[in-house]
């Protein structure tokens, strides 16, 4: 991250990661982040990364006199290199957010379109935010940048409820992960 943008040593560091809009053909990325105002607000102690979704061919431009603050790596970096970078991530229904939960770090989740895009993309709903998210739900930017606020107010410091989801949805979380693994696929096969 630091080759492609030395801005942010010693800053912390946002991913910005929706889910794509649209049909896969025709995938969008939503263009709902003020960064003009997240610079002017967060830019002294973060920056923002973008990694939007692959179907999406042609993601929301940011202004090149806010590149010292919030830069698109969709090209330069995979999705598992920006999670591991990332000090926060705000997403909005994608899946990713199982992975990030994983290291115990704040999210967001920004659904400013949350009826629209259930029912374009599913009407019974796969996961209950509400009821099994790993953050914060927020309809509105402002509320966004007042969230980014409190958590480094806060320290980064996760509660209780996001931990016991945590437990909840990663119950063999452990040092014999791979081992586990390893038999599962061999036992698999050795039945041939």
């Amino acid at each position: 991250l630091y080759e492609i943008m030395p801005e942010a040593k010693d800053k912390k560091v946002i991913l910005y990661a929706p889910t794509f809009r649209g049909h896969v053909a025709t995938a969008s990325s939503p263009d709902r982040i003020d960064f003009e105002r997240f610079c002017r607000e967060l830019g002294n102690e973060y920056v923002i990364v973008c990694k939007h979704h692959p179907f999406v061919k042609n993601p929301p431009i940011i202004p090149e006199e806010l590149q010292h603050f919030a830069r698109d790596l969709t090209k330069y970096l995979s999705i598992e290199d920006l999670l591991c970078c990332a000090d926060i991530c705000i997403s909005d229904y994608s899946s990713l957010v199982f992975e990030y939960s994983l290291f115990e770090k704040p999210m967001i989740f920004y659904q400013f379109d949350k009826e629209s895009f259930r029912q374009q993309h599913y009407e019974e709903g796969y996961f209950d935010y509400e009821r099994d998210g790993f953050g914060e739900i927020l309809y509105d930017k402002n509320d966004v940048i007042d969230e980014l606020d409190r958590i480094l107010e806060n320290g980064c410091v996760l509660d209780d409820k996001y931990r016991k989801r945590i437990d909840k949805f990663f119950t063999l979380r452990d040092e014999n992960n791979s081992q586990r693994n390893f038999e599962a696929i061999k036992e698999i096969c050795d039945r041939g």
